[in-house]
Formats: C-alpha cells, sequence, structure tokens
C-alpha cells in the first residue's frame, strides 16, 4: 500500500482547501440566483437527491446497490461529499462527478470539503453552506425531489432544497461512532421525526429506532450471487497478483479497516497461525501504525468491487473480526453474503445480526481467544457441508428484492 508523507498531505490538503475558500464567493452567489431560478421550464419530479455517509468510490455496500436499483424508475443524483484529504490517503480513484450508465442515470457528485467535518462545527457548518449553495445551483431547473438519505447528520438539508419526500434508510449507528459530530443524537431525532419513511438495515438498529417511529420498516441487505458464485467444475478466477505467492492458506478480510476491528484478533491469528497469510482488504481509515505489523499480515487496500471474488475464491476463511461496541453491534455486514456466495469459510465476532440469521453456518465466537481457535479448526478441518450451506443461503438474497419492497413502501406513502 502506497503511503503519501505527512507533509505532502498538509501540503496538497491547504491547496484544495484554499480552491473551495475560493469557491465559497461564487457558490454563494449562485445560492442566491438559483432561488430565484428554482423549478424552471425543465423541472419535473422525477429526481431522486440521494445523499449518502457512503463515498461512491470507497467500498462497496447497500447504498450504492440502491441508488443502481432506484435508476430503473427515475433519475438518481448521488451526493457524497469528500474531505480535501481524502484522495489523497483514501480514495485514490475519487471524481469530483461520474455518470453511470443504469436505468434513468445517476450521477455521481462528489464534492470536495473542508477537512475537520466532524471535528469542528464552524467548518461542519461551512460545509453545509457550501453544500447546500452547490446543490441548489444543480436543482436550479428541478421540480420537486424526493431526498432519500442514510446520513443522520443531513441537520435540515432535505428541508434546504425544499424536498417534498425525505426518506431516511439507517444502516448504521453511525450517531455512537467516535468520529461523530457534536449534536449528532439530536440531528438523528430531528430527522427521524421529519421523515415521512425509515428503513433500517438491520434487525438490531429496527429494534431501537421504532421507539421513536413504530412505522420503521427493516430491509435486509442482499448480495449479488452471480458475481460471488462459483459454480463447482467451473475454472477458477485468475489469483490476483498481489495475493499469487503469499503462502497458503489465505485467512482474509473485505471492508473498511477501522476503530470497529479489533486489531488483536488479527494480531493473536497472525501468531497463531505464521505459515498462513493474514489478506486484508480495504481502505484504512486509521493510521497505518495503529494496525499490527508482521511478516504474515499483508495490507492490499481498496479494491475494485468488480475484483472482489477473484480474492475472495482463494481465501480458506473470511473474517468478521468486529469490536462488540455499540456502534459495531448494530451492523450486519453486506461481506457476510459475499463471503457465503464465495464459498468461504466465516468466522465472526457475536454481532446481534449475524447471530440471528447466520449463525447455522457461520461460526460465532464468544472471545477473542475462541474467534482464534475456530479459525484454526475451520483450516484444520472437513466443513463443505457449512460451504454448501452458506452458497444456498446466499443464493436466495438479492439486492434486487431489498429495492422492490422499498419501491412498494414509497408508492404506497406517495
Amino acid at each position: 500500500m502506497k503511503k503519501i508523507s505527512k507533509p505532502s498531505i498538509i501540503i496538497r490538503t491547504l491547496f484544495s482547501s484554499g480552491k473551495l475558500l475560493l469557491r465559497l464567493f461564487w457558490l454563494y452567489l449562485a445560492s442566491l440566483l438559483a432561488r430565484r431560478l428554482k423549478g424552471g421550464k425543465d423541472g419535473n419530479n422525477n429526481l431522486m437527491v440521494f445523499y449518502s455517509q457512503v463515498v461512491w468510490c470507497g467500498v462497496w455496500q447497500r447504498p450504492q446497490e440502491e441508488a443502481m436499483g432506484f435508476a430503473e424508475k427515475r433519475r438518481v443524483l448521488y451526493v457524497s461529499p469528500v474531505q480535501a484529504h481524502e484522495p489523497l490517503v483514501r480514495y485514490p480513484d475519487w471524481k469530483r462527478v461520474e455518470h453511470i450508465d443504469k436505468g434513468h442515470g445517476i450521477m455521481v457528485f462528489s464534492p470536495l470539503i473542508f477537512s475537520g467535518q466532524y471535528r469542528s462545527g464552524v467548518i461542519f457548518r461551512l460545509n453545509r453552506f457550501l453544500l447546500t449553495a452547490e446543490l441548489r445551483w444543480m436543482l436550479r431547473k428541478e421540480g420537486s425531489i424526493i431526498f432519500f438519505t442514510n446520513s443522520p447528520f443531513v441537520n435540515g438539508l432535505p428541508e434546504r432544497l425544499k424536498a417534498r419526500r425525505i426518506i431516511y434508510d439507517v444502516i448504521d449507528d453511525f450517531v455512537s461512532f467516535t468520529w461523530a459530530p457534536a449534536g449528532a443524537a439530536e440531528m438523528e431525532q430531528r430527522l427521524l421525526t421529519a421523515a415521512d419513511i425509515v428503513f433500517t438495515g438491520t434487525h438490531t438498529l429496527y429494534e431501537e429506532k421504532r421507539n421513536l417511529r413504530r412505522d420503521a420498516t427493516f430491509v435486509p441487505c442482499g448480495v449479488d450471487f452471480e458475481k460471488f458464485y462459483k459454480p463447482e467444475g467451473s475454472s477458477p478466477l485468475p489469483e490476483p497478483d498481489d495475493i499469487r505467492t503469499l503462502p497458503k492458506p489465505l485467512i482474509g478480510y473485505i471492508g473498511t479497516l477501522s476503530e470497529r476491528i479489533d486489531t488483536d484478533i488479527i494480531a493473536g491469528l497472525a501468531m497463531r497461525l505464521p505459515r498462513a497469510s493474514i489478506v486484508l482488504i480495504g481502505p484504512v481509515h486509521r493510521g497505518l501504525d495503529d494496525l499490527p505489523h508482521l511478516p504474515n499480515i499483508h495490507y492490499l487496500g481498496l479494491k475494485r468491487h468488480d475484483d472482489l471474488p477473484a480474492y475472495l475464491h482463494y481465501f480458506k476463511v473470511a473474517l468478521l473480526p468486529f469490536k462488540l461496541t455499540k456502534a459495531a453491534k448494530a451492523i450486519n455486514p453486506v461481506k457476510t453474503l459475499e463471503y457465503l456466495a464465495a464459498g468461504c469459510l466465516v468466522v465472526s465476532t457475536a454481532i446481534p445480526d449475524v447471530v440471528r440469521f447466520y449463525s447455522g453456518v457461520v461460526e460465532i465466537a464468544s472471545s477473542r481467544e475462541d474467534f482464534i481457535e475456530k479459525t484454526v479448526r475451520l483450516i484444520e478441518g472437513n466443513e463443505a457441508w457449512r460451504v454448501k450451506r452458506g452458497i444456498e443461503l446466499a443464493r436466495h438474497a438479492s439486492w434486487r428484492n431489498m429495492v422492490e419492497i422499498m419501491e412498494a413502501f414509497m408508492q404506497q406513502r406517495e
């Protein structure tokens, strides 16, 4: 994984921030003009503004699949702001604007905002002004919009854009993250109250949010089964270059490496299985110095979603090594179904949704030591039955079904 020096990051971030300051003046004028031009002759009601906490070019998960599905019915503007330093350290494939040829079309808008978004209230408000002004200008010829979001931190943005409907998809307990901004809980409570429809991506979040929204609906995630499944007897996908020479077996994880990962489990596996290779695929949301560095641990960085099956088909065991924090307990990792569809054996900590839906095929560990021992047993044992059962479980889940359920609710509430 290529590292960029801190001085270089600082200099290039300051340069990006300078350009953002110049945009402020233009955006202020554009915002005033946009209010006068709102609802021009080309306006219609067929646009969904999808404001996402998940960056399009980051780890592929539920939000991107939702946008792809919704585009079959309407145009989608997928908005995912990126802090000025992140293209340098996290998202090398970042593009400010990208057009996806899917259905009625998806426009991905990932504007740069000032770094420090969640550390400073002043910067948070400044970034909100930037984004509001820019979106008002972009939407000046549109009619009323549907505002769909998975972020509890929109803080009045749909009202400023005069959205005719607000839909909140609670995909994660972002409010409980250590980086959440001041007043996060109050922001989410206002959004839950204002939303016309509330979905949740996990059963745990459903149980939590229905205290305020009795009409909340749990809509589980899916998987692109055909992409990850390798039919028995078919030719294997070519082994990626960066794992071809690694000692086998491969024990792997795909997804974001963040505060939720129990790095003691990763280090413990590497020491317990020195002849195996621990392969970690995904962006790092913390300094690499905080992660374990042992000869058989390999950080491969973010990969294209289309490339992941080629890695998973060579994993002997796939990991869900999450700490049991409040935020982590609320997840139902999308990667679980991808692991199972690819024929991986899976070990997880006791995440409630994983226990509820996958305990028949996924090994659930009660402690760090138990996690390591269960991984060893899967490597050494004959678990063909578990692989087959996991594949069948994944076969009956789909992203299309998820979007169809959401569309049905949206039609009912129209």
